[in-house]
C-alpha cells in the first residue's frame, strides 16, 4: 500500500479547507480520500484510523469438538488478544444469534492508528496462535479493511 499526502489546495477541482487528501493505491488502484484536519499543537494534521473486520465461519467439526465448542473457543482467544496486543485501539467480538444459510457464525471488528499497527498486529506471535487454529477450524472467513 502506498501512502501519498497532498495538503490542502486543489482536490479534483475543488479547493477544501481543513481537509487534508491522502492518496492510497490498493492493489495497484490508487483512491483519494479526504479527512478533517484537526490542530495538534499548532500543526495541523490528519488522524486516520484503520477499521479491520473479519466475519468467520466455522467447520460442523473440527479439532476435536463440534461447532458451537469451537466458536465459543475462538471468541475467548480474540478476546484476549487486546491485553497482549498494544497496537489494538479498539476490539469487538461478537456471535451471530440468527441462524440462516448466508449468516458468519462470528465477527470481529477492531481499530488501528495506522497499516503499520495493523500489520504489526498481523504478525504479532499471539495473533499467529489464533490465526493457526483459525485455519484448522473455519470453513471460511471474509475480511475488510478500510480508512476512517
Amino acid at each position: 500500500m502506498d501512502f501519498s499526502r497532498e495538503n490542502e489546495g486543489d482536490l479534483g477541482g475543488q479547493k477544501r479547507q481543513g481537509q487534508t487528501s491522502i492518496i492510497i493505491n490498493l492493489a495497484r488502484k490508487p483512491r483519494q480520500l479526504n479527512f478533517p484536519l484537526r490542530k495538534a499543537g499548532g500543526a495541523r494534521m490528519a488522524f486516520i484510523m484503520i477499521k479491520h473486520i473479519v466475519m468467520f465461519k466455522l467447520k460442523e467439526k473440527a479439532e476435536g469438538r463440534d461447532k458451537a465448542e469451537n466458536i465459543q473457543l475462538l471468541k475467548a482467544m480474540l478476546d484476549a488478544l487486546p491485553a497482549r496486543i498494544k497496537e489494538i485501539k479498539f476490539f469487538e467480538v461478537g456471535i451471530n444469534f440468527l441462524q440462516a444459510s448466508i449468516a458468519y457464525d462470528l465477527v470481529l471488528i477492531s481499530e488501528f492508528e495506522s497499516l503499520e499497527a495493523l500489520q504489526s498486529y498481523q504478525k504479532h506471535p499471539e495473533h499467529l496462535k489464533v490465526f493457526d487454529f483459525v485455519v484448522k477450524t473455519c470453513e471460511s472467513r471474509i475480511v475488510v479493511d478500510y480508512v476512517l
